[in-house]
């Protein structure tokens, strides 16, 4: 299993959203905030506390009506919030606008849609969010090149955990 340190204690929550966050917890350090939200099933906005936008986020309903809508949402900055993925499948990156209202998030604000597995209606949600820290994280993309020892990647530090998933293509994700 893998943890990220996000406090010891919830902080004070971000209200400037269409959706009022029940609780948050913050390292602004390692630029990582998880927020936990109750949704309301129409395109909304949900306050974070990164104070900066959000490069990488997962999203998943803590409880839910309907079957079909427990897959753990992805976005990440380099496909746009006209895409997603999910991070329990193999699928292919998809467009959709129902994820993510196809609205980039802010430095203090992160958009929901329609969809089930992220606004739900009176159904509550965790949602894991990371930026980029300069020699700490880094969320980027890159293309392969067919080589065995494939391109060069700079992230400006070495990293301790790498997770990459092929976005056109239904592939696993690795670690």
């Amino acid at each position: 299993g893998w943890a990220w340190d996000a406090g010891a204690s919830a902080v004070t929550v971000n209200t400037d959203g269409d959706i009022d966050p029940t609780h948050s917890w913050v390292n602004a350090t390692a630029g990582f905030n998880i927020i936990r939200y109750q949704g309301n099933g129409s395109n909304s906005t949900v306050g974070h506390n990164l104070g900066a936008k959000p490069h990488f986020r997962i999203t998943k309903w803590l409880s839910n009506s309907s079957a079909g809508n427990e897959n753990w949402s992805v976005y990440h900055h380099s496909m746009g919030a006209g895409s997603m993925m999910n991070l329990d499948l193999t699928d292919a990156k998809g467009t959709s606008s129902v994820f993510f209202n196809n609205t980039e998030p802010t430095n203090n604000l992160f958009t929901v849609g329609t969809h089930n597995s992220v606004n739900e209606d009176d159904t509550y949600f965790i949602s894991y969010n990371w930026t980029a820290i300069p020699g700490f994280s880094a969320f980027g993309s890159y293309t392969g090149n067919g080589n065995a020892d494939g391109p060069f990647v700079y992230t400006g530090f070495k990293p301790r955990w790498f997770l990459m998933k092929e976005t056109n293509d239904a592939t696993n994700w690795l670690v």
